[in-house]
């Protein structure tokens, strides 16, 4: 009698428990009874088995013959003594490990990076920048967030200027397009000077941008921007919207005149949201 009986049947909880019965019926008490199970929990696979305490999960792997000519023999990854457990790994906590490997993968590659993207094509930009700074990295939703800008206005302008923004969300190591809505996303606007109409009535602007004398109304006129790291409070988000904030992004953000690209910056970062999908505790 061989020393292992090993199963490799479909993954089916039904077949399996089947096929080890009879494996079971069979086998000596010396016997190790092994199956290739990978969804199918082991505990209910060997339950009710009467050798279940010789019962263990093994998978076939291939050895690659240095003769490429010859077929690939087929072995187990085999243990001196079998591997008992009391029970099984609680299903939730093995998500939540899942969602935290995931979440370090997802994040150990979400640092803050920007460029300027205006085409080589564009004679004459409105709009250059030279300097983009933004922590933490991920920004946490709500909180604060600390962000610097240099930039330089080259060319009067106004709601003569459109803003195209094109938005993905990096999903299972895909970028995925993230569709607008309610002004949030890949969305097109017309004229942008309606997002500073409200500091253009109350005939002022956010502490950040009055403190080091920089503009926030339409129109703009050419001008240095040098916003040095400063502290904004980002708001507190409707908790239907924790998934969507919550992982890695790319944005690029294009000013448009007569079909032109006149201004254009790209960046990528991570947020995270304490009702996200990723943030857990």
């Amino acid at each position: 009698m061989s020393a292992l009986a090993r199963e490799c049947v479909y993954e089916d909880l039904d077949l399996k428990r089947g096929v080890h019965g009879k494996i079971d019926d069979l086998c000596k008490d010396d016997v190790l009874i092994a199956s290739a199970a990978s969804a199918p929990i082991p505990s209910l696979i060997s339950q009710n088995l009467r050798h279940k305490n010789r019962f263990i999960v093994c998978h076939p792997v291939k050895n690659r013959p240095q003769d490429p000519s010859k077929t690939f023999d087929k072995k187990c990854v085999s243990v001196k003594t079998p591997v008992i457990l009391n029970q099984d790994f609680d299903r939730v906590f093995i998500l939540k490990v899942a969602i935290l490997l995931l979440k370090i993968v997802v994040f150990s590659e979400a640092a803050f990076t920007w460029k300027d993207c205006v085409p080589s094509t564009t004679a004459h930009p409105y709009v250059t920048f030279t300097s983009m700074s933004l922590s933490p990295s991920p920004v946490m939703f709500p909180g604060n967030v600390t962000v610097g800008i240099q930039a330089t206005v080259h060319h009067h302008f106004g709601s003569d200027v459109k803003i195209r923004v094109h938005m993905d969300k990096l999903l299972l190591g895909q970028w995925t397009n993230v569709p607008c809505n309610n002004n949030f996303g890949s969305c097109n606007y017309d004229n942008p000077c309606e997002f500073f109409s409200a500091y253009k009535i109350m005939e002022t602007c956010p502490a950040q941008f009055a403190a080091h004398g920089l503009p926030c109304t339409c129109p703009f006129n050419p001008t240095t921007i040098n916003l040095p790291p400063s502290v904004f409070v980002e708001p507190h988000i409707d908790p239907k919207w924790s998934f969507i904030l919550t992982g890695k992004f790319r944005v690029k953000v294009e000013m448009i005149h007569g079909g032109d690209i006149v201004g254009c910056f790209e960046i990528e970062l991570g947020t995270t949201h304490p009702g996200g999908f990723l943030a857990f505790r």
